[in-house]
């Protein structure tokens, strides 16, 4: 199997899944591939930390996508903690240097065509093809919006919190698949299914509730997975400046060209290392990573315990997350994905737990189909509730989005949490919930 194949291994199982089921998978990664995506920016959105985050993320996004990228964008200097670039590199040659080094390395030149534009804040729209889709993403620190050309009214950049860049990306990169997905369509004459919407862009609105960051206190938790989720998670909380501490990261595996199709924080260079020292090296001095390589089972969580009051869980495997919530002594956030659904919840030990959230097992035998921009959906939610926990010691309501429904009404969409009297975890709102019945 050729490398480009293998890393969009997931990707083309989530399309044939949900989108193409005539299509041959291989016929899928072969055709992302073709795609070509410019982002364009200028200097005025790229001088704060948030358009610039806004810029990595997207194409980070979208090259996990298969698709080759081109810069249009002056080389400006790096504004803060950016990861995965390293610091003392201008923006555009860190970017170059990093996309080479993924899952399709050459990049679009300067002249090429290209099949979708991503145009930042208010920079100038640039002439593209007629059949070219333009896009224009803006927001500010807690939310993020995108027009189709030619409604660009999303304003500059101009904010250092990571949110709302982050929810720029996500929703680039969506609908940059989408339109991806319309021209396989027509590229096969074949008929998606109809539960998505395939077909042009969709203006996208979306919005999580600020935070009051200078009330953050000194964090020490757990990560529980190295995966795609916390990758994401820690996108936003190491740009966070206002947050310090350390967080330990417990996972047994190594990367794997699989995976580049949607971990932010991983390349080809660092293929067949641990995941948790990938993200050990990475991570600031300011929000350290305490790397644990060890997967938690029944067997290794005594070696963990007792865990920290904040715990964060990436896992797939439901079952690992009831033994976490067993454990945890305080607050707890699971972020989830299933194909394109994101699942986030909060659990503290007097509420519904994460075994009444997810109170049955799954059969995940082999690879899970997913894609970039679901799993940096789930991670950035996930880390907006851990700053929103730590600053307010206050829960939100569990959420659900689906990564091509994100044009809708309500992208984020609350959901209840009630206890289970079946509940596996067999927490204390569960035995409540059993005695009343």
């Amino acid at each position: 199997m050729s490398d480009h194949r293998k890393a969009l291994t997931r990707t083309a199982q989530l399309v044939r899944a949900e989108i193409f089921p005539e299509i041959e998978e291989d016929a899928i990664s072969d055709f992302l591939i073709t795609r070509r995506v410019r982002l364009v920016a200028d200097e005025r959105n790229l001088a704060c930390a948030g358009g610039q985050t806004a810029v990595i993320a997207t194409a980070i996004a979208v090259a996990q996508t298969g698709a080759r990228v081109g810069l249009d964008m002056p080389a400006v200097p790096l504004v803060g903690d950016q990861p995965p670039l390293p610091a003392g590199v201008n923006l555009r040659a860190g970017l170059e240097a990093l996309l080479g080094d993924l899952i399709n390395p050459r990049l679009l030149g300067p002249q090429e065509p290209a099949d979708v534009a991503i145009v930042f804040g208010d920079t100038a729209v640039p002439g593209c093809e007629p059949d070219a889709a333009v896009l224009v993403v803006g927001g500010g620190a807690w939310h993020a919006r995108l027009r189709p050309a030619p409604d660009p009214r999303v304003g500059r950049w101009s904010t250092d919190v990571p949110f709302g860049p982050l929810l720029a990306a996500v929703a680039a990169c969506a609908e940059t698949f989408r339109t991806s997905m319309g021209a396989l369509g027509l590229a096969t004459g074949q008929e998606p299914t109809p539960q998505h919407r395939i077909g042009p862009a969709g203006a996208v609105d979306l919005e999580l509730e600020p935070v009051e960051l200078a009330n953050l206190a000194q964090l020490h938790g757990d990560a529980i997975s190295a995966g795609a989720i916390t990758n994401a998670a820690l996108a936003a909380l190491w740009r966070v400046e206002e947050l310090a501490g350390t967080l330990r990261t417990a996972d047994a595996d190594t990367g794997e060209r699989s995976n580049l199709n949607r971990y932010i924080h991983l390349r080809g260079a660092v293929l067949g290392e641990a995941k948790v020292q990938v993200l050990a090296d990475l991570a600031p001095e300011r929000l350290r990573i305490d790397p644990v390589d060890v997967r938690v089972t029944d067997e290794t969580i005594e070696d963990l315990v007792p865990l920290a009051d904040h715990v964060i869980v990436g896992v797939d495997d439901i079952p690992s997350r009831w033994l976490v919530q067993r454990h945890a002594p305080g607050w707890v956030c699971v972020g989830g994905t299933s194909r394109m659904e994101v699942v986030v919840s909060e659990h503290r030990p007097d509420t519904p737990c994460a075994g009444c959230m997810h109170p049955q097992d799954e059969d995940n035998q082999g690879f899970i189909p997913t894609v970039s921009f679901v799993s940096l959906l789930a991670g950035v939610i996930q880390a907006h509730r851990l700053v929103h926990y730590v600053a307010t010691n206050k829960t939100l309501p569990a959420v659900i989005a689906y990564g091509l429904g994100l044009d809708g009404p309500q992208p984020l969409f609350p959901l209840g949490q009630l206890a289970r009297a079946d509940c596996p975890v067999g927490c204390a709102a569960s035995r409540a919930a059993r005695e009343a019945a």
